[in-house]
């Protein structure tokens, strides 16, 4: 009855209390799943190779079953089905562990309140699929303890594929699940057997699926071009490689905001603490539970080796791999609280049955049990925000198109920096013209080829471009149509955030940006007392004639309403 009333409680919450925003990889996910005729690689990502196809095949069912959703909202019950069957998971995993379903429960609850794993169960996005795919090969590792034939390790390894195609990274949880099947409590040819087939099964099941897709569907015809695609993003140097002060600091504070949102108190329902009462309660907890687990390291080392070795070699090789790659972006911190939630829950079971006498028993569960429920009621009104308000764990643009649509016609131009989700809710709510800066600026770029292709190509291009130019004769076109040219302050304004982030992508001089708008008039444009975006004002007619614009001058495929960018994928 626990796992049910549980399953219920969280499949409940995760549906009726979805984000009002969501994150770049989840806009771009469900565009690729959605669209007719998107090319195969899109659907084929090198590091999550499975993720986009089954949401694909969950979208387009769905829309022959008669649902009317979107790509959003497909991958958005896909993630909510995945996330609470983690949960579940979780629950029964600690129940053969501990034997204690009261403790179980509390701890599976607790692990479906944290911020990072509600957040991502209801937003579309990889990670909710990528964390729940290990952590079933660890319940998994849980039957070893009956009499299971060696050939079982077949299912665990092909399991722990799964979790391959789902995430890349989940291959490095291999020593963790090599190390559970050696320290199951079969005999030594037994556990030999076993790993074999583990091996065997996770070697060709996930690299059967590689090899197929990088040959057949991206075309990599050698085993250099096969290898490059298969590492492709670790060559991109602006993710990787943050073993610096900074970069565990990020981490320390991602790590911190994958339990505990950084909401204002007045919109939780414990508006009376503070983010930081609440994360020095929670750090605390944490700490009193460390030591607790290494004072009874041995004994439980002892009774649960598997969970511990399991749990323990999960965060080495996680924390150290996410504070070098991306240590700021809470989704990658998501896989790390499942362990840190089930060794918790060993610890708070071991404490809350330390006595034989009846009484002395009774009281002393009791209070662990009360201090552990009241801690996760905690997390629960913490993280639990109006859904109206609750926002995405990065950009929000809701304020910024409610801005749009408020002042801003449809045929006017509104101009962006084009590497946030801003395009991408344009594209599924107004359906207004803009021009992405990214892309407009990408055209410029060299061509790639041969030099025969280049000379082919020499009367396309123009010997000197000059992309600031082009953009100034946009400018003057639209204005001769007699509608007006709005800039978003991620753009214009030369310390915004994203506008740095514009100019470190593109190579661009630091501040030109920023120079090349304000060369105009910007008039700025508030709503609700804060300003989104500036009215570009249109230059008063002088004495010397315009230069007029000769058709196919102006490079326009860079503007339009279905504008689709590929995003980001860790």
């Amino acid at each position: 009855m626990l796992g049910f009333g549980l399953w219920v409680i969280c499949f409940y919450t995760y549906l009726s209390y979805l984000p009002a925003t969501y994150t770049y990889d989840g806009m771009v996910f469900a565009s690729k799943i959605e669209s007719a005729h998107v090319p195969l690689r899109y659907i084929f990502p090198p590091h999550h190779l499975l993720y986009n196809f089954l949401g694909r095949c969950l979208y387009f069912w769905g829309r022959e079953n008669g649902a009317s959703w979107d790509g959003l909202v497909a991958l958005q019950f896909f993630d909510i089905l995945t996330g609470v069957l983690g949960v579940i998971l979780t629950f029964h995993l600690l129940v053969r562990k501990t034997n204690d379903r009261l403790v179980s429960f509390l701890s599976a609850a607790g692990l479906s309140f944290t911020f990072s794993y509600w957040y991502f169960s209801t937003s579309p996005g990889v990670r909710i699929f990528a964390t729940v795919t290990p952590l079933f090969v660890w319940y998994l590792l849980t039957y070893l303890e009956r009499e299971t034939p060696p050939v079982f390790g077949l299912v665990l390894g092909f399991a722990h594929a799964l979790a391959v195609l789902g995430h890349q990274t989940n291959l490095l949880l291999t020593p963790a699940f090599i190390g559970g099947i050696c320290l199951s409590d079969k005999k030594t040819l037994e556990k030999l057997k076993t790993l074999g087939y583990y091996l065997f099964a996770l070697t060709t099941g996930a690299l059967g699926p590689y090899l197929f897709v990088g040959r057949y569907v991206w075309q990599k015809e050698t085993y250099e071009k096969w290898l490059w695609w298969f590492f492709a993003y670790l060559h991109v140097k602006q993710w990787g490689g943050n073993f610096q002060p900074a970069g565990f600091e990020a981490g320390k504070a991602a790590m911190v905001q994958a339990f505990l949102s950084r909401s204002h108190p007045d919109e939780t329902l414990a508006a009376s603490l503070t983010f930081g009462s609440v994360k020095m309660l929670f750090q605390c907890t944490v700490l009193v539970l460390l030591g607790l687990f290494l004072l009874r390291i041995k004994w439980l080392w002892k009774e649960h080796p598997r969970s511990c070795f399991v749990g323990l070699f999960w965060l080495l090789a996680f924390v150290p791999f996410f504070v070098w790659w991306e240590p700021w972006n809470i989704e990658f911190w998501v896989a790390s609280t499942v362990p840190c939630w089930i060794l918790m829950s060993i610890v708070v079971a071991d404490i809350s049955d330390r006595w034989k006498n009846p009484i002395l028993r009774f009281a002393n569960r009791s209070l662990v049990l009360g201090l552990w429920g009241s801690l996760i009621v905690l997390l629960f009104m913490f993280n639990f925000q109006n859904p109206v308000k609750k926002n995405a764990v990065i950009h929000s643009p809701k304020e910024i198109l409610e801005a749009l649509d408020w002042k801003a016609r449809v045929d006017d131009l509104v101009i962006l920096t084009g590497i946030n989700t801003v395009p991408f809710y344009i594209d599924r709510y107004q359906k207004r013209d803009y021009l992405s800066l990214d892309l407009f600026f990408k055209k410029y770029e060299k061509p790639e080829g041969d030099k025969t292709e280049i000379k082919r190509k020499k009367d396309l291009v123009p010997p000197k471009p000059d992309p600031w130019a082009d953009l100034s004769q946009i400018f003057t076109k639209v204005w001769r149509r007699h509608r007006k040219v709005w800039v978003l302050t991620e753009a214009a304004d030369e310390n915004e955030s994203w506008n740095l982030k514009f100019e470190n992508l593109l190579n661009i001089p630091r501040g030109q940006t920023s120079s090349f708008f304000h060369q105009y008039q910007l008039h700025p444009i508030a709503y609700h007392h804060q300003v989104f975006f500036y009215e570009v004002v249109k230059p008063v007619p002088t004495s010397t004639p315009v230069a007029e614009i000769t058709p196919g001058s102006v490079p326009t495929s860079f503007i339009g309403k279905k504008e689709k960018k590929k995003g980001k994928s860790p």
